[in-house]
């Protein structure tokens, strides 16, 4: 039964229009540790039944739970997405090595794993067909690959490892969402922006009133960044804006060189607990390339076949550049 504060909590609401016009930073923390904590208890109730296992008591079940977890916390990743500030970003991180080590500890949960077993050498999961075949096949797979075979100790390894590789993702997509909002050009002359529709313009304008400035300020977010490299007739503000946008990150303060080091380290690591060579590997053993020096195989000879071509086209743009 939920408390009174849990059912004022818009995140924990049953309902199929999210208020996002509701949902603060304040709500995140309490919501998102309600969430875990039920699902943990429901997994917990779903590992100690002592039915003999079928498709809905174990896998539709544990379905069940996993995506109503999924269900009430993507408007916290969707808000982080596209209307992100200081507090809910504060609340996220606080919440983030909980929300990682839950969905690590789903496919490292022994008992789990071995009621997914028992259901799989049932009579009705050897007469499943169709779609119910093929999930529970790929749900056999994917915890297999994520670890369920594993001893302990790899277990706890492979779980510091995926907890230190969501914090240095979420790092990487802070400093990318912060690089592009240190930056901005100001254009004091109107001609610098033409070819560029007038309601972006104005767009322009009002931004620079925003802070003080007179003019027109381009920033890089996706609302100005596209119209200006699209309409904008003047080669010198594509150019700066375009560098700008390309070399986010390199340096200073939101500086990723690091973090990308750091988690080209902790993937290889990843993929050789888990039985592969290297990280591509592991990414691709579940598709068409199967491993990576076929990939790079593929990408070479259409480097190949294609260089020909892509010369011509460059040389054509460069002619009409000119005219």
């Amino acid at each position: 039964m939920k408390n009174k504060k849990s059912s004022e909590n818009p995140l924990l609401q049953d309902s199929v229009r999210i208020p996002f016009h509701v949902i603060q930073a304040e709500h995140v923390v309490p919501a998102v540790r309600e969430i875990l904590a039920e699902a943990t208890r429901n997994i917990e109730l779903l590992t100690s039944i002592e039915e003999i296992p079928t498709f809905d008591n174990t896998l539709g079940r544990m379905d069940d739970i996993l995506e109503q977890v999924k269900t009430r916390i993507a408007p916290i990743t969707h808000l982080m997405s596209v209307a992100e500030t200081p507090a809910l970003r504060e609340a996220f991180n606080e919440v983030l090595p909980s929300m990682t080590e839950f969905w690590s500890k789903i496919t490292l949960n022994e008992q789990l794993w071995i009621r997914l077993l028992e259901f799989s050498r049932t009579d009705e999961a050897s007469s499943l067909q169709g779609l119910k075949k093929r999930h529970l096949d790929h749900t056999l797979n994917e915890f297999r690959r994520s670890g369920a075979d594993l001893v302990a100790e790899d277990k706890e390894i492979l779980a510091i490892l995926r907890l230190e590789l969501s914090k240095l993702e979420q790092k990487f997509a802070e400093n990318v969402l912060d690089a592009t909002n240190a930056y901005s050009l100001l254009l004091t002359d109107l001609s610098q922006l033409d070819g560029l529709p007038e309601e972006n313009k104005v767009l322009a304008c009002q931004k620079a009133q925003a802070v003080g400035k007179e003019g027109w300020l381009l920033t890089l977010d996706h609302p100005t960044f596209e119209p200006v490299m699209k309409y904008v007739r003047s080669r010198e503000v594509r150019r700066e804006l375009y560098v700008a946008y390309v070399t986010r990150c390199r340096d200073g303060d939101f500086s990723n060189v690091s973090i990308i080091k750091d988690l080209l380290n902790l993937r290889r690591k990843l993929a050789e607990i888990l039985g592969h060579r290297d990280f591509v590997d592991y990414i691709l053993e579940n598709r068409m390339a199967k491993k990576g020096e076929i990939a790079f195989e593929f990408v070479d000879d259409l480097t190949k076949e294609t260089k020909p071509y892509w010369i011509r086209d460059i040389a054509h743009l460069r002619e009409h550049s000119q005219e």
